[in-house]
């Protein structure tokens, strides 16, 4: 894989920290890397990290397609020292002249590259695909409440 940020070492001088590209052509941290030392500084590489994931995938705050629809998409990251993770949350909201709006969420652990939680819903409707670790949830409220415990220390 290759290095998208030089290595920094840690404030403790005990490990690296190293941002790879993943199969997918986006970065994350290299798990491999043993990093130990200071949150606040997992924190800034974390939401480096998160910026470059979200430029690379959207590259600004709105994206319009060919037919009509746009997507505004924001993001949150979070390095959470509980558990040692670096926590992207991504909110999509794709609106279409004379269709219902719909909302996405994601929450990503960039380190593993894993999805922790979804949410989709399109507005007026009452299917939504709601889940967090495996536990199903039927609304916005419940899903943000399941995945607060991830963004907060």
């Amino acid at each position: 894989m290759p290095l998208i940020s030089p290595a920094s070492t840690d404030l403790t001088g005990q490990g690296t920290i190293l941002l790879v590209e993943d199969e997918e052509g986006l970065p994350r941290f290299d798990s491999e890397a043993g990093y130990v030392g200071v949150c606040k500084e997992f924190s800034e590489q974390c939401a480096k990290l998160a910026a470059e994931v979200f430029q690379k995938k959207w590259g600004g705050e709105g994206t319009k397609y060919a037919d009509g629809r746009t997507t505004v998409s924001k993001y949150e990251s979070h390095y959470n020292s509980r558990l040692k993770k670096c926590l992207y949350l991504e909110v999509r909201d794709s609106s279409q002249s004379g269709k219902a709006p719909l909302r996405m969420m994601d929450l990503v652990d960039l380190q593993e590259n894993k999805t922790i939680g979804s949410y989709s819903k399109i507005a007026g409707d009452t299917f939504v695909v709601c889940s967090v670790q495996g536990t199903r949830c039927y609304g916005e409220d419940a899903w943000r409440a399941l995945v607060k415990s991830f963004m907060e220390d």
